[in-house]
């Protein structure tokens, strides 16, 4: 089986969601046998790997209207036909097309010229993040028409992957038939993501922290606006009562424009900015617990299953843990209220046994349920169907 898989852009290491979702998708069916190829308007140094080729097949089309549904998309659709034509040419002889959203109307186009079976990832509620992010900015955003356009989607594509029971009720509240939708969970490579208390003392040591230092961490890009809205809370709120409880507390943020935090008078802030993929695990491992106070987002958070898998101590709102089954009490600490979490940070930190015991709950857990190899299962009966 051939497979061509249609996405934005992807750096060599992945930034977004959404990136993370298209490397881990493709990598995990091309070791399942599949042949896969990835195409896209631009990418980074070699990301995939020799297992999956990739193809810089055509332009964006947005310039800066990301979804085609207004007049002043309109001249860049026309401009970009000899590209469409071409692409189409190109995707001829693949079995089938998975997309990204952002590559709906190519692949659409695509299998208007050669009749193959298209499948569209979804790994948000689009339309309900730019809602979110509506209401958080308090400016107008144009999430109806958004929302049009992924219902036309979902109307024209063969299936639609989604990554949660809540996503999957999210879309068919707005029309979508639940036998035209294959849940597809993110997942997280648990050989990768897992304790290694080594790794973290030489994040530790490269950091400037001293052996009786405690450090909460938050990750995520600060690109984002539900990261941007966690760490402002993080900043603001939570930090600096919990320092005065614990004065040899630390911060650690990771994740693009993370950098921007970084203060040259302050040591108990440390912001790295883009980790290597590599090396993330190793800054997982250097935190005590893991923070993720965030109010918005849709989809799942990578960043939740990552500590997980690593077998840290997450204290959570339910908003972030959202779509992933996880238990208050047995692997996280679910608080919606910020203003609880300086006691709860204090708490952790003053019971290792409490700690250890969320941390092996949350590896067992994510082990069990969020391995790529099951997470990418269904998606794979998926395209042998088609």
């Amino acid at each position: 089986m051939k497979i061509a898989f249609l996405t934005g852009s992807t750096h060599k290491v992945p930034r977004l969601g959404g990136e993370a979702r298209v490397f881990h998708l493709a990598k995990t069916l091309a070791s399942g046998g599949i042949s896969v190829d990835l195409f896209g308007s631009r990418f980074g140094e070699e990301l995939l790997g020799p297992d999956v080729s990739q193809f810089q097949a055509f332009r964006t089309w947005s310039g800066g209207d990301w979804y085609p549904l207004s007049i002043k998309s309109v001249p860049t659709l026309v401009k970009n036909v000899p590209s469409l034509a071409r692409l189409g040419g190109l995707l001829r002889g693949y079995d089938a097309v998975i997309s990204e959203l952002g590559c709906a109307w190519q692949a659409l186009c695509c299998k208007q010229i050669n009749s193959t079976p298209v499948v569209l990832d979804e790994h948000n509620v689009e339309w309900s993040l730019m809602r979110q992010q509506e209401i958080s900015a308090g400016v107008p955003h144009p999430w109806k028409r958004l929302r049009l356009y992924e219902r036309i989607c979902h109307e024209a594509f063969d299936d639609v992957i989604v990554v949660s029971a809540v996503d999957r009720a999210a879309f068919e509240a707005g029309g979508t038939p639940a036998t035209k939708m294959t849940l597809v969970p993110n997942g997280v490579d648990t050989h990768i993501f897992r304790p290694d208390a080594e790794a973290g003392r030489v994040v530790r040591k490269e950091c400037g922290l001293r052996n009786d230092d405690l450090v909460v961490m938050y990750m995520g890009s600060l690109k984002f606006f539900p990261n941007i809205d966690a760490v402002n809370s993080i900043l603001k709120k939570i930090y600096p009562r919990a320092q005065a409880m614990i004065p040899n507390l630390k911060l650690l943020i990771t994740g693009p424009e993370s950098e921007d935090l970084r203060d040259p008078t302050s040591h108990d802030i440390i912001s790295t900015g883009v980790v290597d993929r590599s090396l993330l695990p190793s800054y997982i491992n250097a935190a005590d617990v893991c923070l993720a106070p965030l109010r918005f987002g849709s989809g799942t958070r990578y960043k939740i299953l990552e500590w997980m898998a690593c077998g840290k101590a997450i204290i959570a709102t339910r908003k972030a843990a959202e779509g992933i089954e996880v238990s208050h009490g047995d692997n996280i600490l679910l608080e919606d209220d910020v203003d609880q979490y300086p006691k709860l940070i204090s708490e952790l930190l003053g019971d290792q046994v409490l700690r250890t015991e969320l941390g092996d709950n949350a590896r067992h857990f994510a082990v069990e349920n969020y391995d790529w190899d099951k997470c990418v299962a269904p998606l794979g009966e998926l395209l042998r169907r088609l």
